[in-house]
């Protein structure tokens, strides 16, 4: 485990075939954790196995009930120019896995726009302007 600033530990993860999880800011102690970026800073790991990985999640979160008994109703998804065209293979790929999640949850996508996202939730003390912000990052 380590500290975690931004989406360093899912991306990497997700490439190398690992599991990986970065916990919101705020929501996992850092008690005894040396800062990197206080408005940032959170726990992460790596795990080579589903069954560490969900160790690691589990006695992080452990008040949450993770007894489901429906999906999701609404698929957020941010259309802003950010992901693979789909005129690229990356893009159809992931074009077709949207449809899947959305045939699979009987919903359909729902856009969302993360700047103006941000201008109304970002945490106090944090840049008002998410450019700003991933600077820090």
């Amino acid at each position: 485990m380590g500290s975690d600033t931004g989406g360093s530990m899912r991306s990497p993860s997700g490439m190398q075939g690992l599991f990986g999880n970065r916990p919101s800011t705020g929501a996992v102690p850092m008690d005894n954790v040396l800062p990197l970026c206080h408005a940032l800073d959170t726990a992460g790991v790596f795990a080579r196995s589903a069954t560490t990985w969900a160790r690691v999640v589990h006695s992080w979160y452990q008040g949450f009930d993770p007894n489901y008994t429906t999906y999701p109703r609404k698929l957020y998804y941010v259309d802003d120019g950010s992901f693979p065209s789909v005129e690229t293979e990356a893009g159809r790929l992931l074009e077709a896995m949207v449809r899947k999640i959305e045939a699979f949850l009987g919903v359909k996508r729902t856009p969302v726009d993360v700047v103006k996202r941000w201008e109304e939730t970002h945490a106090e003390g944090t840049p008002a302007d998410w450019r700003e912000m991933l600077n820090t990052v």
